[in-house]
């Protein structure tokens, strides 16, 4: 079942990132009224690469970290944390073992308000049912 095994993975990213005093607010989709800075974890694509009794799926997802603020250190710093605990041995589970997490991509998003800065980083991550 890969809604389970996405469900499981998505709710301990969330459960490492929260339990970190020194991140802000994590949010799994867009609040109205957040206040600044916070983070938001967006699942983008699940691929099925399971054969014969091995069920596997690759996982793409960013993290992205939004702040009222010009400078980038303040975004880096953050992002720094959240890449120490982004790790597949605390990700995985009784229902999944993460294989690998990787990161694939950062950008840098200046909002049309020009105080806002978007930090997005894309992930790509493996994991396998037990």
């Amino acid at each position: 079942m890969p809604s389970r095994s996405i469900y499981h993975f998505q709710n301990n990213l969330y459960g490492i990132l929260t339990a970190h005093t020194s991140l802000p607010k994590v949010y799994l989709s867009v609040q109205q009224d957040a206040k600044y800075p916070f983070i938001l974890i967006n699942l983008q694509k699940v691929i099925n690469l399971s054969k014969y009794d091995l069920v596997t799926y690759e996982i793409d997802f960013e993290i992205c970290i939004f702040a009222r603020t010009k400078t980038q250190e303040t975004l880096l710093n953050t992002m720094t944390i959240i890449s120490e605990l982004i790790k597949p041995k605390p990700l995985s589970n009784k229902c999944y073992k993460v294989l690998s997490i990787k990161d694939q991509n950062m950008n840098w998003i200046r909002g049309h308000d020009l105080l806002t800065t978007k930090l997005v980083v894309e992930y790509k991550g493996l994991i396998q049912q037990e």
